[in-house]
């Protein structure tokens, strides 16, 4: 998956996030879009987030394209999963970064 795809479906998910719809339901919808293992992973991370698992955690288990920070944003101490998501795309579209599956 190249950088503009990921740019991309950090768009749909932010979108789809600032219409209201909860994050297990945008992953959900993001997910039945997509083929191969990124498909699989946001699968496998909505179900985490179904069955109670913190964010966090949840993305840590997860094979996915990381942004350059060491972690994930941690929405638990109250931001919003938007406003965590909405920088890293920019970050995809700016071509600098780097990201690494696993």
């Amino acid at each position: 998956m190249n950088l503009d795809s990921i740019a991309f479906l950090n768009r749909q998910l932010a979108a789809l996030l600032i219409d209201g719809v909860p994050l297990e339901g945008a992953l959900r919808q993001v997910a039945a879009e997509l083929r191969g293992p990124l498909r699989e992973e946001l699968t496998s991370l909505e179900s985490d987030l179904s069955r109670g698992v913190p964010l966090v955690e949840a993305i840590e288990r997860r094979r996915l394209p990381r942004t350059p920070s060491k972690r994930p944003h941690d929405c638990t101490a109250g931001c919003s999963p938007p406003s965590s998501i909405r920088p890293s795309s920019s970050l995809w579209e700016s071509g600098s970064a780097r990201w690494r599956v696993g």
